[in-house]
């Protein structure tokens, strides 16, 4: 793979952690396992988030440690709720720019995982090597219904936190050197999916796409969601997806759920 960064994103509940987990069957590094978040029942096999990126991104976006004393990590997590402005994260990442240096470093012949890349994608790809970054599309509704069963969210809330993500990350999308991944077509089954990835990264060697989406995904773990979907958030998808679209054309569009 040689020396390439890469940034795995996509709003949470999106399917990054199924797509890390083909990647690392492809030979693809997170660095140190023993550094990454553990699984859990959501997640058995693991999130593949490195937890110094992971507390490094929420101290640029809220201004407090992911990984602190228990009522730091509390306050984290319900200023992250609060969607801060962006010129407030903005102003975190000038003063933590020599943090962002060095963890790219330490990170650079490797991928990363976060879905608060969508937040902070600008910063890391102005201060760090990032060769390619990655982005999972999956319908809102699936999203949405997820996330209010994962972290008990209201769906009205779940969609605004959904749009924020999406909209953030369309602002600070490079013009080139974007991978979108339809995790729906994946948990389908779909092989091709995988194989457009595996070329746009150069991971060629290794089962076939169909072999390893057999051995790895779970369709049990992906529900397509109840209870329909805020139209913030339904919004919010398309215009991700006419992005999807304009930098992979051949691909099918979103569908009409």
């Amino acid at each position: 793979m040689g020396g390439q960064l890469i940034l795995v994103t996509g709003m949470q509940r999106s399917g990054t952690s199924l797509l890390c987990r083909l990647l690392e069957r492809l030979g693809v590094s997170f660095g140190d396992p023993a550094a990454l978040v553990a699984g859990d029942r959501w997640n058995p096999g693991g999130y593949y988030e490195a937890e110094p990126v992971v507390d490094l991104n929420s101290r640029l976006i809220t201004g407090l440690s992911r990984y602190g004393r228990p009522f730091e990590t509390w306050l984290s997590k319900v200023a992250y709720l609060r969607m801060p402005r962006a010129a407030s994260v903005a102003a975190r990442a000038e003063r933590l720019r020599g943090q962002v240096e060095v963890l790219g470093e330490r990170y650079r012949r490797c991928a990363v995982k976060d879905p608060r890349f969508c937040l902070t994608l600008r910063f890391w790809r102005q201060w760090a090597d990032v060769q390619h970054v990655v982005v999972c599309l999956r319908h809102p509704t699936a999203v949405v219904d997820s996330m209010a069963r994962r972290h008990w969210l209201p769906r009205w809330l779940g969609a605004r936190f959904y749009a924020w993500h999406v909209d953030a990350l369309l602002g600070q999308l490079p013009a080139a050197a974007v991978r979108f991944v339809d995790v729906d077509r994946l948990v389908a089954g779909d092989a091709a999916e995988l194989d457009a990835l595996r070329l746009g990264l150069g991971l060629g060697a290794g089962p076939t796409s169909a072999e390893l989406l057999g051995d790895v995904v779970r369709e049990e773990l992906f529900g397509t969601g109840a209870g329909g979907c805020p139209r913030v958030a339904v919004d919010a998808w398309r215009r991700l997806w006419a992005e999807a679209a304009r930098q992979r054309p051949a691909a099918a569009g979103p569908g009409s759920r």
